[in-house]
């Protein structure tokens, strides 16, 4: 149920309940959602989920920042979740407490995870183009950077602790970070 109102001068849109968002290079759903006109924010409340491309984003509130008509950050508060599937051998995850990110092109090109900062990485021989194994990381801070969409450097910015598994030894079961929740049928499509 949308609705509009202005107070002292600061407009914005409300809907609710069963939102969903539809843009060509962004979908979403979630409970809630308000739109402050003046800040270009768009805040999405309630177990919201944000699909960019290959990427599944959840967090308890996501706040996306829009600049000339086109997305340029975004905060995720509490409970940061981002997914991405690696081809069939497992999932790409990192998850921790508060989140920062920027697009470029409207496409999502990096994200600062903070706060007991877990990843999950599907290691891949480009050459050969297969996986070698998984890096399994925590740490207080990590930064993803993506490129066309896809995860492509993770950078450690306090000393992790890790391990490497080799791919041999998960291909038939690859790690999952807890609370791991996958939800592609939750993604709104376009219907022509």
């Amino acid at each position: 149920f949308p609705s509009h109102d202005t107070v002292a001068n600061k407009s914005w849109l409300c809907a609710w309940p069963h939102v969903k968002i539809f843009m060509k290079d962004l979908q979403g759903v979630c409970d809630s959602l308000v739109y402050q006109v003046e800040d270009s924010l768009l805040t999405l409340y309630q177990a919201p989920v944000l699909w960019s491309s290959e990427n599944q984003i959840t967090g308890d509130t996501i706040r996306i920042w829009l600049k000339n008509k086109e997305m340029d950050s975004l905060r995720i508060y509490a409970s940061c979740f981002v997914i991405s599937q690696a081809d069939s051998a497992g999932y790409n995850q990192v998850k921790g407490r508060q989140t920062y990110g920027k697009f470029k092109d409207n496409a999502l090109h990096k994200l600062k995870v903070n706060g007991n900062a877990e990843s999950i990485y599907f290691s891949k021989n480009e050459e050969k183009n297969t996986y070698d194994g998984v890096n399994k990381s925590l740490s207080n801070e990590i930064l993803i950077y993506f490129e066309e969409q896809k995860p492509k450097k993770i950078s450690f910015l306090s000393k992790p602790e890790g391990s490497f598994i080799p791919y041999y030894e998960v291909y038939e079961n690859p790690p999952l970070l807890e609370d791991f929740n996958w939800q592609p049928e939750r993604r709104p499509v376009l219907i022509k």
